[in-house]
């Protein structure tokens, strides 16, 4: 049943929903409060104490509304480039890496909150997959998009309330960028065709 169901969305379709529910979560903890923020976000002394959870969660987390407009603004040009070429693996694992990178690379890192480490990363990996797949227009706007995900940490860390400085934004980048091309080096599959 649940194979039919993921049939009747077309393909070009299913990262536009994605993106739109992974927005409605984040503004869901949005509206939540400080409270359920501070419950999913990075925070270093948590993840030692055993809450573990929030090395994922904490991407959906963001401070403001301003930094949460920002991050799906430039989420929409991502999934605009690469939507048919990401795949929910290759998110997990950014998001995985992003949050193992922060912990176990970035030990001054205390607390951190957002998406932008996993566009990061999501942006390599289909900027990857369109180059081995013979799209390589497709891979062009790799460096522009990634320059909108650093100018909108830079922009808007300020009005942050505290939950991430410019130290973890772009150690986040680093380590989704990271993250990305080693997703691409473990899902990448070459299509079999006959020549």
């Amino acid at each position: 049943m649940q194979g039919v169901a993921h049939r009747a969305v077309p393909a070009r379709l299913r990262p536009w929903l994605a993106l739109l529910a992974v927005g409605a979560v984040c503004a869901g903890i949005q509206l939540a409060g400080a409270a359920t923020q501070h419950a999913l976000r990075y925070e270093r002394d948590a993840l030692l104490d055993g809450q573990v959870w929030r090395a994922l969660t904490c991407h959906l987390v963001h401070g403001t509304w301003l930094r949460l407009g920002a991050t799906l603004g430039v989420a929409a040009l991502v999934v605009a480039a690469y939507g048919p070429h990401l795949r929910p693996g290759a998110v997990l694992l950014c998001a995985a890496g992003v949050g193992a990178g922060l912990f176990l690379l970035s030990l001054r890192v205390r607390s951190h909150g957002g998406l932008s480490g996993v566009l990061v990363g999501l942006t390599v990996y289909g900027a990857l997959k369109a180059w081995r797949s013979g799209r390589r227009r497709a891979s062009l706007p790799l460096l522009p998009i990634v320059a909108a995900i650093v100018a909108a940490e830079v922009w808007t860390v300020d009005w942050f309330d505290g939950l991430c400085d410019a130290r973890s934004a772009k150690a986040a980048c680093l380590y989704g960028g990271i993250a990305g091309a080693l997703a691409f080096a473990i899902l990448y599959r070459p299509s079999r065709t006959r020549l």
